[in-house]
């Protein structure tokens, strides 16, 4: 579920907020902070639960480029990750 990020800017891109499957308030809070943001969209992790063993080439594909393994770290640890996508 992607919110907002319709289109590009000027300056340098987008930002995704990836949220924790399990933290479903962090997402709602998000959806209503960023209303209205273009460039800011806010996914929850889609990831299946046994994906922790999952090597670091083999994690999730967001548009065409891999995310970086301290980002599982950041969503078990916060809840949320943020990602800019250029």
């Amino acid at each position: 579920m992607l919110v907002g990020a319709s289109r590009l800017t000027e300056v340098g891109g987008r930002v995704v907020i990836i949220v924790a499957r399990d933290r479903p308030e962090l997402f709602e809070y998000f959806r209503r902070g960023f209303t209205g943001v273009h460039d800011v969209g806010i996914i929850v992790d889609r990831r299946l639960p046994d994906d922790d063993h999952m090597g670091p080439d083999d994690g999730p594909d967001v548009a065409g480029r891999r995310w970086h393994p301290d980002i599982y770290d950041e969503l078990t640890l916060r809840g949320f990750a943020i990602k800019r996508i250029e």
